[in-house]
């Protein structure tokens, strides 16, 4: 029996989108209640101004991927740890447990490339993790899939994790991702690269809201 509904998530782009803080906040006003604000070529202080901009809604489920000390000055909803903090006791996983000790209901996610690592190893410090990529990258051109869904949804009956499918995600993967028991699914190129980002928003939401059985 599958669980059900599955939540979505949107990243944004690493570049900027020209009327990125206003789409957030449409994406916020519909139901998204987990944005990843990934720019990797931020530096502190220019972060600091992108969530200056953000409203106190929107920071609220904002997620953030570097500079993290930040979440406790403008009461970001969590922290996402790379392939390289959290394999880093001492810049990785040790800061993450002392954000928690101050903000104990933070959030704190991670990403896996390969199936293995749902089901080895767990961490109960981290609220969710992401697989990836679950299909073609529609972001990064070449970036192909090699996971299976049937494989994909036989881990899930074993992982401690709750698990959501990245990379290649559009509106016509939202069934198959709900079939195969996944937890959630995050959106980027899908959303960003087409002319109308709320519209593609919309159709995702409702197809996560959706009920369906497991075929696979």
């Amino acid at each position: 029996m599958h669980r059900g509904q599955i939540k979505p998530v949107v990243f944004t782009m690493p570049t900027d989108h020209p009327q990125e803080h206003q789409l957030l906040e449409q994406m916020v006003g519909m139901g998204i209640n987990i944005i990843h604000v990934r720019k990797p070529g931020y530096g502190r202080r220019k972060l600091s101004e992108y969530l200056k901009k953000l409203s106190p809604a929107v920071r609220r489920v904002t997620v953030i991927h570097q500079h993290h000390s930040l979440c406790l000055k403008f009461g970001i909803k969590g922290i996402h740890l790379t392939h390289e903090l959290r394999k880093s006791f001492f810049f990785g996983i040790l800061p993450a447990m002392w954000l928690k000790t101050i903000k104990p209901n933070l959030q704190v996610s991670t990403g896996f490339h390969n199936l293995f690592d749902l089901t080895h190893n767990h961490k109960s410090l981290f609220s969710y993790v992401f697989i990836s990529p679950v299909f073609d990258s529609i972001s990064k051109a070449g970036h192909k899939s090699n996971i299976s869904l049937r494989r994909l949804q036989d881990t899930m009956d074993k992982t401690k994790y709750e698990v959501y499918a990245l990379g290649g995600v559009d509106p016509s993967k939202v069934i198959p991702l709900k079939e195969a028991n996944l937890h959630g699914c995050a959106l980027m190129g899908a959303v960003w690269e087409n002319q109308d980002p709320i519209a593609v928003v919309e159709e995702v939401l409702k197809k996560c809201r959706a009920r369906v059985h497991s075929s696979l």
